[in-house]
């Protein structure tokens, strides 16, 4: 009796243990899914003003592979360039710092470096849509001066601090 009292007592828990994680797998898969709209809906907004119209869309799967959409096809994100994938990682990270800040007070955004492989174009359609996108604080650490030069030449008020 003991024994069979013990078995069912072990099989409750397993029991359990069973729904426990069935709904924690429905959980987890009902948060990816809707965060994964959230980041693809947003990214896709946002790619098409940091990339100057180039591209106008992205896709992001549940295993978080990222394609640009073309009329033709999806282009998986190994297959455009360094420049480009720098973008396309832009438009991700604000995705998901809006994501984040979920409508309340925004943060900072802080890049190191982020823009060395955009070329002088890039750079300046990124610098001048980051201005009008975020009306918030946006720091730049960086070693070199284009970004410097491209907010000066374009009437972008800034502050330089140069350590």
């Amino acid at each position: 009796k003991r024994t069979l009292a013990e078995n069912e007592r072990v099989q409750e828990e397993l029991d359990a243990i069973d729904l426990a994680m069935d709904t924690m797998t429905t959980l987890s898969t009902s948060i990816r899914d809707s965060f994964g709209l959230y980041l693809n809906k947003t990214a896709s907004e946002l790619i098409g003003g940091i990339t100057g119209n180039i591209y106008s869309s992205m896709s992001i799967d549940e295993n978080l592979n990222i394609f640009m959409n073309t009329p033709t096809r999806l282009v998986p994100i190994e297959q455009v360039s360094s420049g480009t994938m720098d973008q396309i990682y832009l438009a991700v990270r604000l995705a998901a710092a809006k994501l984040v800040q979920n409508g309340r007070d925004t943060m900072p955004l802080i890049f190191d470096d982020s823009f060395v492989l955009y070329d002088d174009e890039r750079l300046k359609t990124a610098l001048k849509w980051l201005v009008k996108a975020y009306d918030s604080q946006i720091i730049i650490f960086t070693c070199h001066q284009r970004e410097a030069q491209l907010l000066t030449a374009n009437q972008i008020q800034y502050h330089l601090v140069s350590i």
